[in-house]
């Protein structure tokens, strides 16, 4: 059995690697939901953030031709994306293995940090491994399954610093810099592991009385935030939207997004999601507070970083965020490094050939919180709505490129991924995102407008957006009754569908309708 720590590191590492990307590779054909092998991805915050990098591709500026509340960086991800192709999720798929790869060499490089070089890289594949089965991945291509890696690198930088505070100073500070800046601009709300990190550097620094090195590392890490951020400005100054940035990113995501509860109503939220979000996943934090207690034994340094990593990320998390199933990504991400960190150590001590202790403990968060649904939806029956409408859209036009669709009541359903048709190109509002309509009604007339000028040929209509109840598809009077009479003045119903959602809807269907101009 290969041992989790080699002494004698007799092993070929480069070999073991590749074998372990290999894995990864594989295993992220047949489980997410971007893979080759899949039907598709339905999750509709992954299809807009993909439609704004296919409009952004064809020369609308995002904030300012495009509205979405996501942040620059993200849209770059799935710029990226569009450019290897704009059909499908093949692009999407190559931009979620490179990151998997990327957060399995930062993991490596963690626990060859916290363990003299001398670790068994294929252990560093459970992480990814464990982000793409569990629930809060959701169907891939969230914010924060790319945040993560660069919180990752945040983590890895603090340990660096603790650990050979002399080394490579300025180098540490601009690529810490760097996270952070990647993450402010892919979305903030999803700063907690590095403000945790920052806090950890900071008390470490100032404890050990390294005051010149302190002062150092928070100018260069400003420095190269700040010029990072300055590049993302200037871009959008130069095209006219450096305003639109503004009050798109920060304006209607702080006042209008997330912006109408009250401090008593925000803490009151924040206790009741977190004891729902602790008791849920049970296993997950048990294993990781008893890792936290193995850790404060073996390598007390490493303990307070991650106990500090992980506290802030959960109160920034559901503090100051929105608490989505997708939200808790991040924080199952640290909890589950944390358990195989302490894993790894415990075994260290007392047997250094055991990995299936570590393989036995990383199964208890699957028993806890199992999501093996995901590996059906590639090979299952079920129909794929935005698929089915992207074909007949194919079948009825000569040319869909030169017609236009718009999304009433929902955010993006993806139809445009199997169908050349103007989305984005076309219309600045074109879908309904959750941003309230009270508090930013732009976007309502807009699409109202759309709507009753018949400026759209098509329009895709949600029929249980919103958590309702499905309907029978079969029946025309219960599709209708679902659409709203100024839609249906102008437009028609020629196809109504379901998709499989393997997360939490209901009956697992996500029901849509797709409406041709009359």
């Amino acid at each position: 059995m290969t041992p989790l720590i080699s002494e004698n590191n007799n092993y070929n590492r480069n070999y073991v690697k590749y074998i372990a990307i290999f894995l990864l590779i594989l295993v992220s054909l047949i489980i997410v939901p971007s893979s080759p092998l899949s039907k598709g991805n339905i999750w509709v915050d992954t299809n807009a953030m993909l439609e704004i990098g296919r409009g952004w591709l064809s020369g609308n500026i995002p904030y300012l031709h495009m509205f979405e509340q996501r942040g620059p960086i993200l849209f770059i991800y799935n710029l990226i994306a569009n450019v290897i192709s704009s059909h499908g999720y093949f692009g999407l798929f190559c931009i979620e293995i490179a990151n998997f790869l990327a957060i399995f060499f930062i993991t490596d490089r963690i626990l060859m940090k916290c363990f003299n070089n001398s670790i068994n890289p294929f252990i560093a594949t459970v992480l990814p491994f464990f982000m793409m089965i569990d629930k809060s991945f959701e169907t891939g291509g969230s914010p924060e399954e790319f945040a993560i890696t660069w919180s990752l690198l945040g983590i890895l930088t603090a340990i660096s610093v603790s650990t050979e505070p002399m080394k490579n100073e300025f180098y540490r500070a601009v690529i810490f810099g760097i996270t952070i800046g990647m993450v402010f601009w892919i979305k903030f709300t999803l700063l907690g592991p590095l403000i945790g990190a920052s806090i950890f550097i900071f008390l470490f620094l100032l404890t050990h009385q390294r005051y010149k090195y302190l002062i150092k590392f928070v100018v260069d890490s400003l420095l190269s935030f700040s010029v990072m951020s300055s590049v993302i400005c200037f871009y959008f100054f130069y095209h006219h939207a450096l305003k639109n940035l503004y009050n798109v990113y920060f304006k209607v995501n702080i006042m209008a997004y997330g912006g109408n509860t009250t401090i008593n109503e925000k803490i009151i939220s924040f206790i009741n999601t977190s004891f729902q979000t602790i008791t849920t996943n049970s296993w997950l934090f048990s294993l990781a507070l008893a890792g936290i207690f193995i850790l404060w034994r073996l390598q007390k340094k490493l303990a307070k970083l991650l106990l500090v990593v992980s506290l802030i990320s959960f109160i920034v998390t559901y503090l100051v965020g929105q608490a989505r199933l997708y939200s808790f990504l991040q924080i199952y991400t640290i909890l589950i490094l944390i358990i195989i960190i302490s894993t790894v150590a415990l075994v260290n001590n007392i047997n250094k050939s055991y990995l299936w202790i570590l393989l036995l403990l990383a199964l208890f968060p699957i028993i806890q919180n199992p999501f093996f649904s995901k590996a059906p939806y590639i090979w299952s029956k079920n129909p794929v709505a935005p698929k089915l409408f992207g074909e007949i859209i194919n079948r009825e036009c000569s040319d869909a490129k030169l017609e236009s669709l718009v999304y009433y009541n929902i955010v993006d359903a993806g139809v445009e991924r199997y169908t050349p048709i103007k989305v984005s190109e076309k219309f600045k509002y074109f879908e309904r995102t959750n941003v309230p309509d009270k508090a930013y009604p732009e976007q309502k007339i807009y699409l109202d407008r759309i709507i009753n000028n018949s400026e759209a040929t098509y329009v895709v209509i949600g029929l249980n957006w919103g958590r309702q109840k499905s309907i029978n598809l079969e029946n025309n009077h219960e599709v209708e009754s679902k659409i709203p009479e100024q839609v249906q003045k102008k437009y028609k119903v020629i196809s109504a569908s379901y998709s499989y959602y393997p997360v939490e809807t209901d009956m697992n269907q996500f029901q849509l309708a797709l409406l041709k101009k009359r």
